[in-house]
This record gives C-alpha cells, sequence and structure tokens, in this order.
C-alpha cells in the first residue's frame, strides 16, 4: 500500500480509537461524578495528572527508541534493528524500576506540595502509588507500541486501543458497583492497560515485526549512547511541553483549590478531545516524514510537510470555534448543570488550540529530523515562564489570565524559534513559513466566524441539547464544507478527491471549483 494511503488508513483508524475515547469519557465522568463528591473527583483528576508527570523519568527514550527503529527497519538482518529493540527494552525496563520507586518513596512529599487536605492524603498517597504501578508496567512493555509506529501500522494499534478502552470502561462501572469509589481508577486503568500490551505483542509477532531469527544484535554501550544523546533532547522538549500544557490541574489546585480543579478538568476536556482530533494528523505522519528523512527524500518531505502544517491549521480554527461555541452546552448537558464557567474561557481556549497547533507541527520537524538543537532549551524555558507567571497571577486572575499566559508564551517563545528552525532546515524564508503557510487558515478564521455567530444565535434560547445538536450540525455541515474549501491546499484537494468513489468526484469537484482536467480519469 502506498504511503498516502497507509496514512489515510492510520488516521481514520485512530479517530475511531478517539470516539472510543469520547464514549469512555462521557460514560465514566458521569459516573465517577455519581459515585464521588467533587472533592474526591478532583482528587482523582490530580493524581493522574501527578501520575503524567512520573513518565517524564522516560528521558525521551520512548520517542529515540522508535525513531531509531525507523532508521534500521529496511534492513532487519543487518542486527542493528535489532540491536535498537534489545537495547531500547532493557533501557525502559530500568526505567519502569525507577517510576516505581519514585511513586513508592515520594508520594507523602507530594500530598504536602500539593496542599491536599489531610484527611484525602492518605487516599492520595495510596492512589498515587498503585498508579506508580501500573504506569511502570506500561514502560516495560513500551517496545510493542514503538515497534508498529516504526512500521507505520498504528492502524492495529488503534484496534487494540478501542478493545481496551472497553474492558476499562467494564471494570470502572463493576468496581464503582462494588463500592471500590475512588480506587476504581486503578482497577480499569490497570485491566485495559493488560489487555492493550498482549494485543500489540500479537500484532508485532503477527506481522513479523521482530528481527529475523540471528538477527537480533545485543545491547551494547555504544547504541545506548545514540539512543540516550537524542532522547536527552526530547525529555528536555517534553519536559517544557508537559509544564506548559499539562500543569493547569496542579497550578489550579493549588492557587484555587480541589473544587477549580474539578471544574477545570471537566470543562478543557472537550478542549483536549479536539486536540487530540487535529494533532494527531502530525502525529500519525511522523513516522512517514521520519522515513523521508531517512531514505533523502527532501523535496518530498518539503512539499508533505507544508501541507500538514496547512491542513492543521485549518482543521485547528474549524475545530477551535466549535470549542467557543458549543463547550458549555456540552458541559453542562454531560455533568446536568452541576459544574460549567463563563463561554469566554472557551474562546480564550479556542485560541489557545490554534497556537498549540501550529507550534506543535514545527516542533515536531527537529524530532523527525533528529536535529533539536537549541529547541529543548526554549521549550523547557517556555515552560519555566508560564510555571512562574500563573503561580503569581492566577490567584488573582483566574483561570482566563493562565489561559492568555499560555498563548502568549508559545508566540513569543517556542513558536518564533521553531518557524525559524522550520524555515532555515526546508530552505524557506521565514515569512513564507509564516505567513504563506498560515493564508488559508487565516481566511478562514474569518469565514467561520460570521457561521458560527450565526449559528449561536439562532441557537441560543433552545435547551442545551438543542443547542448542542442545532449548533454542532451547523458548524459539521456548514463549517466543515468551507473549511475543506477554504482551509485546505487545492493540489491536496485533488489528491484527497481521487479517494472518493467516482460518481461523487466529479460532483466534490463542481463544489470547490476544481477544473475536471485536474482530476485524473483513473484512481
Amino acid at each position: 500500500m502506498s504511503r498516502s494511503g497507509l496514512y489515510l488508513r492510520t488516521v481514520i483508524s485512530s479517530y475511531a480509537a478517539l470516539a472510543a475515547g469520547v464514549v469512555y469519557a462521557l460514560v465514566s465522568v458521569p459516573l465517577a461524578l455519581h459515585y464521588l463528591s467533587k472533592t474526591e473527583f478532583g482528587l482523582w483528576a490530580v493524581m493522574m495528572q501527578v501520575a503524567g508527570y512520573l513518565t517524564l523519568i522516560d528521558l525521551g527514550m520512548q520517542s529515540s527508541v522508535a525513531r531509531h527503529l525507523i532508521d534500521h527497519k529496511d534492513h532487519p538482518q543487518d542486527g542493528q534493528y535489532g540491536s535498537v529493540i534489545v537495547t531500547g527494552t532493557l533501557v525502559l525496563g530500568v526505567q519502569a524500576v525507577v517510576i516505581f520507586l519514585v511513586g513508592l518513596f515520594l508520594s507523602p512529599l507530594l500530598a504536602g506540595i500539593l496542599n491536599i487536605p489531610g484527611e484525602l492524603r492518605p487516599q492520595f498517597v495510596m492512589l498515587l502509588r498503585w498508579q506508580s504501578g501500573i504506569a511502570a508496567f506500561s514502560f516495560a512493555t513500551r517496545i510493542f507500541g514503538q515497534m508498529i509506529y516504526a512500521h507505520q501500522r498504528n492502524d492495529l494499534n488503534s484496534y487494540a486501543l478501542i478493545l481496551g478502552f472497553a474492558v476499562n470502561l467494564a471494570v470502572l462501572w463493576l468496581a464503582f458497583a462494588l463500592g471500590q469509589g475512588v480506587y476504581s481508577i486503578l482497577w480499569s486503568g490497570g485491566a485495559g492497560l493488560l489487555v492493550k500490551t498482549v494485543l500489540e505483542g500479537l500484532i508485532c509477532r503477527s506481522w513479523r515485526m521482530f528481527p529475523p531469527p540471528g538477527a537480533w544484535g545485543a545491547p551494547t554501550m555504544a547504541r545506548f549512547r545514540e539512543l540516550f544523546h537524542y532522547g536527552k533532547d526530547v525529555f528536555l522538549v517534553t519536559l517544557g511541553t508537559q509544564l506548559t500544557n499539562a500543569s493547569q490541574v496542579m497550578i489550579v489546585t493549588r492557587a484555587l483549590g480541589l473544587e477549580a480543579a474539578a471544574v477545570w478538568a471537566v470543562c478543557t476536556r472537550f478542549f483536549m478531545f479536539l486536540g487530540e482530533l487535529i494533532w494527531r494528523l502530525f502525529n500519525y505522519a511522523e513516522p512517514v516524514l521520519s522515513e523521508m528523512v531517512v531514505r533523502g527524500e527532501r523535496e518530498n518531505l518539503r512539499r508533505r510537510f507544508r501541507q500538514i502544517v496547512m491542513v492543521s491549521g485549518a482543521v485547528g480554527v474549524w475545530v477551535a470555534i466549535g470549542l467557543a461555541v458549543l463547550n458549555q452546552p456540552f458541559v453542562q448537558l454531560w455533568t446536568r448543570g452541576r459544574l460549567g464557567w463563563s463561554p469566554w474561557n472557551d474562546v480564550l481556549l479556542g485560541g489557545w488550540l490554534i497556537v498549540r497547533t501550529i507550534v506543535r507541527c514545527h516542533t515536531g520537524l527537529s524530532a523527525v529530523t533528529k536535529q533539536i538543537g537549541s529547541l529543548r532549551w526554549v521549550v523547557f524555558a517556555e515552560g519555566g515562564v508560564f510555571v512562574l507567571l500563573a503561580l503569581l497571577l492566577v490567584p488573582r486572575g483566574g483561570v482566563p489570565v493562565m489561559v492568555a499566559i499560555s498563548i502568549l508564551c508559545a508566540l513569543a517563545l517556542t513558536g518564533s524559534y521553531a518557524t525559524r528552525r522550520t524555515a532555515r532546515y526546508l530552505d524557506r524564508a521565514w515569512s513564507e513559513v509564516v505567513w504563506t503557510w498560515s493564508r488559508n487558515w487565516l481566511q478562514l478564521l474569518a469565514v467561520l466566524v460570521p457561521v458560527a455567530l450565526a449559528g449561536w444565535w439562532g441557537a441560543r434560547r433552545l435547551p442545551v441539547l438543542g443547542q448542542l445538536v442545532i449548533g454542532g450540525l451547523w458548524l459539521f455541515i456548514v463549517g466543515g464544507g468551507l473549511s475543506f474549501r477554504f482551509g485546505i491546499p487545492p493540489e491536496l484537494q485533488v489528491e484527497l478527491l481521487q479517494w472518493l468513489p467516482a460518481g461523487w468526484r466529479g460532483c466534490c469537484a463542481k463544489l470547490l471549483r476544481i477544473k475536471s482536467g485536474a482530476l485524473p480519469e483513473h484512481v
């Protein structure tokens, strides 16, 4: 199968997995709110984010192993591919032990730092310790997912993830019903992870992703240094990104309390879902782009990366406007009116979503090319500046100030630097990378804002379910059509239309004003 076909299959299957994750969230959060108090739910959210920080012990090795597997997967018989697998597995196993020990011994200290109420600290400590054990198991078995990623078969991994979500939800429901309370998340997470890991191992075996007999190679210090040299750069980028994009719950907990943290966790769930919707466009293009780098296909890399940035920006505008209009009706319906906040917070989140999407593409190119360089310090500095400003200003300005700081830091620091790196590597003018590549989604923004306001005005007096349904359909049908028309580069429109049935192809070409001669007669 061609790269384009495999990429489209991967993206579509990943959206199916994302849909499964949405179903899980839609059911699990009301379920948790039914069985848990608002304070216990906030405790759950804080514990999960702290556990996310423990995974930083990865030190970038997961990304490093996956990227180096791409370098050698075309020649599995020479032992280099197998050596990366063996060395990576050993490193991740050691890191799994470290994660477990850190969670085991530092949990009481973290409870004090986060100002967890005294009566809830024993629960927090126990939760974090068990969650650290689950994370450690995940680390020790990650090599399967990295091999699947390197071979560009993330579609198969998506199917394993879907089944894992189903098991997770079933066990969560059962654990709540049996009176496990906040500890239910541990039972469900562990069961889902176990199922997913077994399926990934079977995929690697069935699709012959393991090296042939006699070609496994051996773990060597030289191989470890090679992995660590790239991994440490990825780690600093990941740490900075984590500080900027995933420390909000802890900041809100410390500055505004556990109930405010619960509101943030719920009201940003739609934001995170939409982010995953967009960011997968680049995430699953990374192994394809990396293969282009390995094989020296520079012009192809330049063309495809530009298209991915432009499409990501256009889709980002479309879903960001949907977030601004639909988030509060969604939250009100989802939580039965128990939680919510100002719609202006959703407008700010929409702006942050667009900025994060564009910046993510340019920082990702550095990882694809294995030329991270000073970017690691810039991203880390952005994270430090954000946390410092947020801790100082959020107690007085609340959530809007925190989101505004996130946007300004991303634009002024990482965004500015990463776009200049992209321009140099691809031998393009910085103005072209920043402005010419952004023209399509800026034009789309100007077109979609009036459309979204019209839909909001027409549905504003309806019940929340009506607002959600009418507004969602309006933005999906009208906004989606305008997004494809104005947001997708013309040459990519032609390429995408080739995947449609012949009867639809001509009709869509007329709607998009594509000349009939631009489409091939046979696909």
